[in-house]
């Protein structure tokens, strides 16, 4: 009996192991579900090769790439993973997501502006990079005067300095030497360009009234409270006045939003929840309080111009070459002029911005991609 009895628990277990291995494909076969749509890793999954002779070297790597990122149950699979690193070792599955205080969640992604060298005063400029951009930024500055255009640099920290409090122990306090801050100083002693670095006004905000918070939780931009800080700092420089946010009507909108994109790098949108999302209202007139999505009306315009007209406003035409902290701004800094576009900095070209015949050209960037200032050029 005992025989009959272990006999059985073995198969039991060859039959459960060949289960598990066979269910995916099985999955697979039949197409059980949206295979293909059920991911959240914030990235763009590879498209299913097409089988060429003249490919046949690189096919099977293609073919198992493909393979591996729409396995059927990978986006539970690796959602279980990292709940389980981070309840029990505390550790992020996900190299570019570091796991802060009170489910804080921050950037470290070297490729991509490398925030924690930032952070940390690795990245300091020389005295030779600051000249050598501080002439490259007067030049600019200089060539646009020549036709009557304003130049304006806009800056905005990284998340990772305005709350540092919550980054883990091991990386310390945000170092106060940081080549964003250095070059803000520097252009400030030694030329007379127009710079707006928001800093100061997000860390009275921040000391004044603690019960906001003005960056997202679960994602690496600030959110609308924070972006219209920036937004009346920028416009102020502009000789243009929104009301204080104090005077506004401020909103904590539950919507249910969970794609924060922290979050995602995680695979755990939905097991983090929704993060805290403000709407203003008294800024401007009803019809101009839009959101930044009722403004852009294509992903093609997201990810190059997006273009805002209205009938009355500040008669100057802005063009904002911006990256993505630009877009929660859009509402306030539009609202303000007759005409002005944005211009992503990863499509940024000197023959388009020629082309929208701007009267006030300013380039918005977050700390980390400073380095965007040593390439820049006009026509």
């Amino acid at each position: 009996m005992k025989r009959r009895m272990s006999a059985f628990v073995s198969w039991l277990r060859i039959i459960a192991f060949l289960l598990m291995i066979l269910l995916p494909f099985l999955y697979w076969c039949f197409r059980a579900g949206n295979v293909s749509g059920i991911t959240a890793e914030n990235r763009t999954l590879s498209e299913k090769p097409v089988f060429r002779l003249s490919d046949l070297n690189s096919f099977p790597q293609a073919y198992e790439t493909y393979f591996n990122e729409h396995l059927p149950l990978r986006s539970r699979m690796v959602t279980a993973n990292s709940v389980v690193n981070i309840m029990m070792t505390k550790t992020s599955p996900n190299s570019s997501v570091i796991i802060g205080k009170d489910d804080w969640l921050f950037y470290n992604n070297v490729s991509d502006g490398d925030p924690i060298s930032q952070y940390t005063g690795r990245s300091a400029w020389t005295e030779e990079k600051l000249d050598s951009a501080a002439q490259h930024l007067m030049a600019i500055r200089d060539r646009l005067a020549e036709r009557d255009i304003e130049f304006v640099l806009f800056f905005a920290p990284n998340k990772e300095r305005m709350y540092d409090q919550y980054m883990p122990g091991l990386y310390g306090k945000a170092n106060p030497i940081y080549p964003l801050r250095q070059l803000v100083d520097y252009l400030r002693e030694y030329t007379d360009m127009r710079i707006v670095y928001t800093d100061d006004v997000l860390r009275q905000a921040i000391d004044k009234h603690p019960e906001h918070t003005y960056y997202y939780k679960y994602d690496t931009h600030w959110n609308d409270l924070g972006a219209y800080l920036g937004s009346c700092a920028l416009l102020k420089e502009l000789g243009i006045n929104l009301p204080d946010y104090t005077e506004l009507q401020i909103f904590h909108e539950d919507s249910g939003q969970t794609d924060r994109d922290l979050a995602n790098m995680l695979n755990l949108g939905s097991w983090y929840g929704a993060d805290r999302i403000y709407r203003l209202h008294g800024y401007s007139e009803p019809g101009r309080e839009r959101t930044p999505w009722e403004l852009i009306p294509t992903s093609e315009a997201f990810n190059d111009t997006i273009t805002v007209n209205y009938e009355t406003g500040d008669p100057r035409k802005l063009v904002l070459v911006r990256d993505s902290f630009c877009t929660s701004m859009l509402p306030y800094v539009s609202s303000c002029f007759m005409n002005s576009s944005f211009l992503k900095n990863s499509a940024y070209t000197a023959e388009k911005l020629s082309a929208l015949e701007p009267d006030i050209v300013v380039v918005e960037l977050v700390e980390r991609y400073i380095e965007f200032l040593m390439d820049f050029e006009v026509q």
